[in-house]
């Protein structure tokens, strides 16, 4: 049976080995070992690729790689570990890793589990709205408009409300389907990069919709999505007035995305009000107000506010 706890002290004990490695080169999860390429293939003007001085033969992207991952097997051999031959997989350009599908572009949904979800059929119980709901719930992060499109499936499992599977329903099921098929790739920030990070907040009276993006270095008018998020709100939360409802929107972002943004020194937040440039500038003379509070967790984060027309605004589709 082994010990009850026998997973977490494994998994600290790949960790310590492989900690001078750790966050640049690998990230164990338990008995997982992914080696990442370097961020670039070094590729050419004339469509080509770099090679080592010491042999033209090699790319210099794939050198780079298999030294990373020479330092990692020699880490474990070190202190007596074992990789298993069969389950290793060498310079593979995609593999499924803690149930994503890490390419170069990034990560993207695992193809099983879209295959599932695309080919699920009509509910016929609230067993199979919530079933199908769990199932696309993995991926939210990587569909843009999650709340607004599930809206009609999650009304089903409200208490009280008569199962009905009508239009509304099923267009939901199948703009979902296509939003886990379509879904781009996202990728973590990368923190040695001074590009700029940006969070995309709109809300309305339904929802809080947010994206977290960076910035390409070569080209700024390119932007590599990070996560998408939106937030439901309730009937207490709905009653807000505008200015209000803004700035409780844009705490409720910021606070789903600490763990991401904490730390950010070139964070750019993005909304298409530009009052709240003022609110944040000139709270109220209340010091227990319920806005001050809300303005006292903002100014905790370190960012540029910027204002962007609603017409042109990316993030509104996240909340309407």
């Amino acid at each position: 049976m082994g010990w009850m706890n026998s997973v977490p002290i494994f998994h600290e004990d790949v960790t310590h080995i492989l900690r001078e490695e750790i966050p640049h080169v690998t990230r164990p999860y338990i008995d997982d070992v992914p080696v990442r390429g370097p961020k670039t293939r070094y590729e050419t003007e004339d469509g080509g690729f770099e090679t080592i001085p010491e042999n033209p033969g090699i790319r210099r992207f794939v050198w780079e790689h298999m030294q990373n991952m020479n330092r990692v097997v020699q880490r474990m051999k070190y202190c007596g570990g074992t990789f298993s031959g069969p389950k290793t997989f060498l310079c593979v350009e995609e593999m499924m890793v803690v149930g994503h599908l890490c390419t170069y572009e990034g990560r993207k949904i695992e193809p099983d589990r879209a295959g599932v979800i695309s080919h699920w059929g009509p509910c016929q119980h609230l067993t199979d709205v919530r079933a199908f709901l769990g199932t696309c719930g993995v991926c939210r992060k990587f569909i843009k408009d999650y709340s607004k499109i599930a809206e009609p499936l999650v009304k089903l499992t409200r208490l009280n409300v008569p199962f009905e599977w009508d239009v509304d329903q099923q267009l939901a099921m199948d703009k979902l389907k296509e939003a886990v098929v379509t879904s781009p790739a996202i990728r973590p920030i990368d923190l040695t990069s001074k590009a700029e990070v940006g969070l995309c907040v709109d809300t309305s009276y339904k929802a809080v919709g947010f994206y977290i993006y960076q910035v390409d270095e070569k080209d700024p008018t390119k932007r590599y999505y990070v996560r998408f998020g939106s937030i439901t709100m309730n009937e207490r939360e709905a009653r807000f007035s505008q200015p209000k409802r803004k700035l409780y929107g844009l705490l409720r972002a910021l606070k789903a995305c600490q763990y991401w943004l904490i730390g950010i020194r070139n964070l750019v937040v993005e909304t298409d009000v530009q009052y709240i440039k003022g609110m944040l500038s000139n709270p109220g003379m209340g010091p227990n107000a319920t806005i001050n509070r809300w303005i006292e967790d903002i100014l905790m984060f370190h960012f540029t506010l910027r204002h962007v027309k609603g017409s042109t605004f990316p993030a509104d589709g996240l909340s309407r």
